[in-house]
């Protein structure tokens, strides 16, 4: 069994370095617990909690937000039989986080949206948004924003990095796309994170 301590191994490298075996990677910090099912090269499956994440996008903010955390255990489990919901590269799937983190840094915001603000669709709907996450990230929450909700709650109920959620809801916003059914009191200043990322070469350049 191989297992350590995310002090000392960066969360995508752990992901890379166990991403050619066959098994599950079993993860424990405070930020909760991931089990991400591995078959040579490809992730076939994803468990946030107790819940099957089949929504990839999803699972990439998932991943943003523990990137965060320094605390936690890892280990990895050979295992013959694990879930197959999807099949997914690794390696693309480790360049679409970094690639995230990097549209996340290109959105140059000195105030986002206020996390506990309640959004809903406006009047014009989705709009032709270009290919890449922000479309993604609609698609994923689209939902949500059909009967009105915050941030906070979206990033409480996907798992995913509130970050992520701040940042694309902003943009959303600027773009007409969804509009606040209500404001809470002032907005909120957001410094950019994603440090974390910097063991990894940036890929994919803001709207590729």
């Amino acid at each position: 069994m191989i297992h350590g301590s995310l002090k000392s191994f960066n969360f995508l490298e752990v992901l890379q370095f166990v991403s050619r075996k066959r098994g599950s990677l079993w993860v424990d910090s405070p930020e909760g617990s991931l089990k991400i099912y591995l078959d040579s090269g490809n992730i076939t499956g994803f468990i946030y909690g107790d819940e099957r994440v089949r929504d990839i996008f999803r699972a990439r903010g998932i991943i943003y937000r523990f990137l965060k955390s320094p605390e936690g255990r890892f280990k990895f489990l050979p295992e013959e039989n694990g879930i197959r919901d999807f099949s997914v590269p690794v390696e693309v799937f480790i360049l679409s986080v970094v690639s995230m983190g990097d549209e996340l840094q290109q959105i140059q915001m000195t105030s986002l949206v206020h996390p506990d603000t309640v959004y809903v669709l406006s009047e014009n709907g989705p709009a032709d948004l270009p290919e890449g996450d922000i479309r993604e990230f609609l698609e994923t929450t689209y939902p949500f924003f059909q009967t009105g909700s915050s941030a906070t709650r979206i990033s409480r109920e996907t798992g995913m990095d509130l970050e992520v959620v701040l940042k694309f809801m902003t943009v959303l916003e600027a773009g007409g796309v969804v509009k606040p059914l209500f404001r809470s009191k002032g907005r909120r200043d957001t410094p950019l994170i994603g440090r974390v990322l910097n063991v990894l070469k940036k890929v994919w350049a803001w709207g590729r």
